[in-house]
């Protein structure tokens, strides 16, 4: 395992751990440990994997994460869950600070919380700060006060609240059409401000807080079509009006609209309108 960190710019607000134990492999979830970190720009944790699942919620400030296909921030209120067998980088923004809980914690279902959330798209959750500092709170006090019923205790607590926070979210999407709709109509309008650029999915999916795969599905929902056929789409609108408008070339039109070359931007259009840009501007003449 490959560890990489910065911590010189921490500050523990509050940490706990629990001491190995027999009775962690009997139940469905676990924790070995948690705290409430205050970090400078300066901090980052780095793992090319580990044994343990991550959650991390941000309570002030910004975070940033890679994971998997997803690049982004982790805004205040926001939690993120990490399988630890995949590689995974957080830390805090650029010029911002960071007050985050974090928790490790083991998930031994067949399907875990981080891996389900992820294949729904759910790579962000809205959480109330009074909830998650609560179920910080009621796990450390667990951790603190063993008893005979800690580790079951300690598995329902951590099975509770990662369920509700899942049902919370898709409850809060559920109110705007499942959320896709919302999702998809957030992604069109950054395809509409920066058509004239590369856009990527991984790009659009860090704008909208989904994974690209997810992005690709509720665009196909709720669109009929892939994010590349939007934006191949508002891309030949707006070459279509400079075309009927102005006198500038082919050429000029193609890099101005976002496409990298002539001779893709022709093919493209004549694909789209059953026209090359020239026989359409001629035949709006």
């Amino acid at each position: 395992m490959i560890v990489e960190y910065d911590l010189s710019s921490v500050k523990t607000l509050d940490s706990f751990s629990i001491a190995s134990s027999g009775e962690k492999e009997a139940f469905a979830c676990g924790v070995d440990m948690g705290g409430i970190y205050e970090c400078g720009e300066s901090y980052y944790t780095y793992r090319d994997s580990c044994s343990v699942s991550i959650l991390l919620y941000t309570c002030q400030g910004c975070g940033e994460i890679s994971y998997r296909d997803y690049q982004g921030e982790l805004p205040q209120g926001c939690m993120v869950l990490l399988d630890g067998k995949y590689p995974h980088r957080y830390g805090t923004k650029k010029n911002s600070r960071w007050k985050f809980v974090w928790m490790h914690y083991l998930d031994r279902s067949p399907c875990t919380f981080a891996d389900y959330f992820y294949k729904k798209g759910i790579v962000l959750q809205k959480v109330q700060v009074e909830k998650a500092l609560h179920f910080f709170e009621r796990t450390k006090d667990l951790a603190m006060h063993p008893n005979v019923f800690q580790q079951m205790e300690i598995s329902q607590c951590i099975s509770g609240f990662l369920y509700e926070s899942g049902v919370y979210r898709e409850n809060i999407d559920g109110q705007i059409l499942d959320g896709g709709e919302q999702i998809v109509i957030q992604a069109q309008n950054y395809m509409q401000r920066n058509y004239q650029k590369t856009v990527s999915l991984e790009e659009l999916g860090k704008v909208c807080g989904v994974s690209k795969f997810y992005l690709i599905k509720l665009f196909g929902r709720w669109a009929g079509m892939t994010p590349h056929q939007y934006l191949l789409q508002v891309r030949i609108g707006h070459a279509k009006l400079l075309l009927v408008s102005t006198e500038r070339t082919v050429a000029e039109i193609g890099e101005v609209v976002g496409f990298s070359g002539c001779s893709i931007f022709i093919e493209a259009f004549k694909k789209h309108t059953g026209q090359t840009p020239l026989e359409f501007r001629n035949a709006g003449k």
